[in-house]
């Protein structure tokens, strides 16, 4: 048996940042670029740059900095906001996973 959770943020009512969103800012994160990380979730950029901005205009803040890079190319990187944000989804996870791990040990005891 395996329970699946998928954790949604929220601001009152409103859905702020979901597990799509987590994966793509985590991958930017990871890749220092929002195509790389598009391609790996097989996103359109557009669809990324949709999920980025929806997450910035709500929480009212940036989470993701672009820069071009000339020869090298540009890249973009994760705002200390950003990271905190991921840090704050990843803690939440862990402790909601944590909590149905234990719960499930102790009902396979009884």
């Amino acid at each position: 048996m395996r329970i699946e959770i998928k954790l949604f943020m929220k601001k009152g009512d409103t859905l702020i940042f979901g597990p799509g969103t987590y994966r793509l800012l985590k991958l930017i994160d990871e890749s220092g670029n929002i195509s790389e990380a598009c391609r790996k979730l097989k996103i359109s950029y557009k669809k990324a740059l949709r999920l980025i901005n929806n997450v910035e205009k709500k929480l009212g803040i940036k989470v993701v900095e672009t820069f071009k890079g000339g020869a090298s190319r540009g890249g973009a990187r994760l705002t200390r906001e950003g990271k905190e944000i991921i840090k704050l989804y990843e803690d939440a996870l862990e402790m909601i996973n944590k909590t149905i791990r234990d719960y499930i040990k102790e009902m396979v005891q009884r």
